[in-house]
């Protein structure tokens, strides 16, 4: 049987849509979610997402019951995401969509290996890779959201090769958009563990902190509604291998 073949038949038995609603809709984004459900910082104070930077959870020297949870979901969540964006890379059609859909193939494998390995490095343990695998994870979340919109763009004006909604291109550049700001945003601001005064709580919202809690939900719910769209088609008759 020919590699094409067994790809079509992966598929068909766990559809695009399935694993990106588990993998990325379900241990990154409601996973997430979770963890931040009766956590709290070195104070002991609630956490709050914004103003408590996202791998604070992730934190062994916190001491909340969250930390190896938060972790082993970025680990599946990357394993579980490849699979989605893999799937996801070979669902368009067209002479120009077709092809810069494929390049997600290389992002999407990094993307998910980074998100993988931010969770086998957490913030305090790992101080050094964690930042840099961090960042490296974020930049591909810059580009991957905005490939995708570009190939959604480029689909054939054929309405029985346009396998997405164009006007869902939209979604990949606000990801973009979004992210871009967070990463424009005083590296200080989302230390936020810098700011620890004994005795007293956060209330205030941190902009590093707040926009890189924007950026994981855009990419959650980014990941939800594309796997949501995908479902709607025959997996078999959409993969394109040409």
């Amino acid at each position: 049987m020919k590699y094409r073949e067994k790809i079509d038949r992966f598929y068909e038995k766990i559809p695009i849509g399935i694993w990106g609603l588990i993998g990325i809709g379900g241990f990154l984004f409601f996973g997430l979610l979770i963890c931040q459900i009766g956590a709290t910082d070195l104070l002991g104070c609630d956490y709050k997402w914004y103003n408590h930077a996202v791998s604070e959870l992730g934190m062994v020297i916190s001491g909340n019951w969250s930390w190896l949870l938060f972790n082993m979901f970025l680990i599946i969540s990357g394993i579980l995401s490849f699979f989605f964006l893999l799937g996801f890379s070979l669902y368009f059609e067209g002479k120009y969509s077709a092809p810069i859909a494929k390049i997600g193939i290389i992002l999407g494998f990094f993307w998910a290996l980074t998100l993988m390995l931010i969770g086998l490095n957490p913030a305090d343990t790992r101080r050094i890779p964690h930042y840099y695998i961090s960042l490296t994870f974020f930049l591909l979340s810059i580009i991957t959201p905005a490939i995708f919109s570009i190939a959604i763009l480029l689909q054939d004006k054929s309405e029985a090769r346009q396998k997405l909604p164009r006007w869902s291109a939209i979604f990949g550049f606000i990801v973009t958009i979004i992210i871009l700001i967070f990463l424009t945003q005083d590296p200080s601001t989302g230390a936020s563990i810098l700011y620890l005064i004994p005795g007293v709580c956060r209330e205030k919202i941190m902009p590093g902190v707040f926009w890189e809690w924007i950026s994981f939900y855009s990419l959650g719910l980014w990941g939800i509604l594309f796997s949501i769209l995908t479902l709607k088609k025959n997996t078999r008759k959409i993969l394109n291998f040409e």
